[in-house]
């Protein structure tokens, strides 16, 4: 009964709620597959003088050994888990909310001890975008709360590499926007779908059109915002190919990759790897600011140098005798209107045919919802008989549910995507057509069917490339 109720409670929501501003500390760390001993992680989880109220701090490359590929288990997980946790703010107790760990990518979440009563609906979900675009040596890890009545994502990845495998890197980061589903909620729940979304990593987007001695000369002249035009994270997410709606706060901080380990001099390996800005901090949703954005060069221990990002965030906070007083009014109108009339709307269509598709790539359309009638419509697509989800999985829906007022509109859109071959559709490479139905359902009202049509186009095969930074594994 909630669930049909909150979407009319939250239009009333500044009514019952006040906000509160927290601190979170966000931070990413690619590691290196080196132990952790006794690295001074201090120099990075505590170098603020006020303790955060969150930390959601992630590592790639936490383990590169056979087992942690083959079998999934890691004694690195549980030596940087300890040092991680002995190394928050001493000015404040914390608690573990959520640890989750798929290969080398792992994401811990911790709170303030006061704050735990507070933290409700935590989930986690991997998913593998390496080897045969599922094995967990790429991917991302993600992990989501509620703190107070404010939907919280936090995304650790770890995208391919090598300068010139930025549309590589574009495509993994939508196959975990597509495939990270928080099904244990109704209806599921995908990354989009939070108040605030902070994705951290080692995205390794590179730059372009310089030469590593270029590169260099503006790094000492901290010529930072002449380098970032050639930066390929900033250049495809200016052209909307990815994170579109984040913001990364201000860079000021040297590259973070690649260095000798041990120091902080710039690669002399015989491969030479030009400076980078592999490993950043992004955010999307609010109110959020970024108070301090910056790189830690005194931890030597990897080829990366790690980066952590401070927040200020609002959150919104539940007055319960408010909430009441405005749950007893929403529940009065509804039981009203729904003795006036039902719901009422028009589709301006129900068939969607898609062209022309090619693997990897998202189609989208769209089509509106008009509320004709005298009441508010809430609506959502539900699941078909015998089927787990309300769409197939390279088919997405947004907003699946929305509560639509009379004489207002809502556009909806249909993001086709279709991945990898995907043996639980039935989808290979020979694959011509894909096709599905849809149930819109109206709340105390009627049902429409609506046709996806889905023709594929063939590309061109081209030959793998072998990424020579991931480690070999002989059987």
């Amino acid at each position: 009964m909630m669930n049909k109720i909150t979407p009319y409670l939250n239009l009333h929501e500044p009514e019952y709620t006040d906000t509160k501003q927290v601190r979170i500390f966000v931070g990413s760390w690619n590691v290196n597959g080196q132990a952790a001993f006794a690295t001074p992680v201090n120099i990075w989880l505590n170098c603020d003088p006020f303790p955060p109220d969150v930390y959601a701090i992630g590592f790639q490359e936490l383990d590169l050994s056979k087992e942690a590929f083959l079998f999934n288990d890691s004694i690195r997980e549980h030596e940087w888990f300890n040092i991680c946790r002995d190394s928050l703010h001493p000015k404040a107790k914390y608690v573990k909310v959520k640890l989750v760990r798929l290969v080398g990518m792992m994401l811990i979440v911790f709170v303030r001890k006061e704050l735990e009563p507070f933290v409700t609906n935590v989930a986690a979900e991997t998913v593998g975008t390496g080897i045969m675009r599922k094995m967990g040596n790429k991917g991302g890890v993600a992990i989501r709360l509620d703190l107070h009545n404010t939907s919280i994502c936090f995304i650790n990845s770890h995208l391919a590499a090598h300068v010139e495998e930025f549309h590589r890197r574009n495509q993994d980061y939508h196959e975990i926007c597509s495939r990270i589903v928080f099904n244990q909620f109704q209806p599921p729940r995908y990354i989009k779908d939070h108040d605030q979304i902070y994705w951290l990593g080692d995205l390794n987007y590179r730059i372009d059109d310089l030469s590593t001695d270029e590169i260099k000369e503006l790094v000492d002249q901290n010529a930072f915002d002449a380098l970032l035009v050639y930066d390929q994270l900033k250049k495809q997410m200016n052209a909307k190919r990815v994170f579109e709606d984040f913001v990364e706060p201000p860079i000021k901080h040297w590259p973070t990759y690649k260095y000798n380990p041990g120091t902080n001099e710039w690669d002399t390996s015989e491969k030479n790897r030009p400076p980078a800005w592999c490993d950043r901090i992004l955010y999307r949703g609010g109110p959020t600011q970024p108070i301090l954005y910056r790189s830690h060069p005194k931890l030597l221990l990897s080829d990366h140098k790690p980066v952590s990002c401070l927040f200020s965030a609002t959150v919104k906070v539940v007055d319960e005798v408010r909430f009441r007083k405005v749950y007893e009014k929403v529940m009065k109108t509804l039981d009203r209107l729904e003795n006036e009339s039902l719901p009422q709307v028009s589709l301006d269509k129900l068939e969607f045919v898609f062209n022309d598709v090619t693997m990897t790539e998202p189609s989208v359309d769209t089509m509106t919802v008009s509320n004709i009638g005298q009441v508010p419509v809430y609506f959502e697509f539900v699941k078909k008989l015998d089927n787990p989800t309300y769409c197939k999985s390279w088919l997405q829906i947004s907003p699946f549910t929305a509560l639509v007022l009379p004489g207002e509109k809502m556009k909806v859109e249909l993001r086709v995507f279709v991945g990898a071959a995907d043996e639980s559709e039935n989808i290979t490479d020979k694959t011509t057509t894909l096709d599905d139905i849809l149930v819109l359902h109206l709340d105390r009202g009627k049902d429409f069917f609506i046709t996806v049509t889905v023709h594929m186009h063939k590309p061109n095969a081209t030959p793998a490339i072998v990424d020579d930074d991931e480690p070999l594994i002989q059987l």
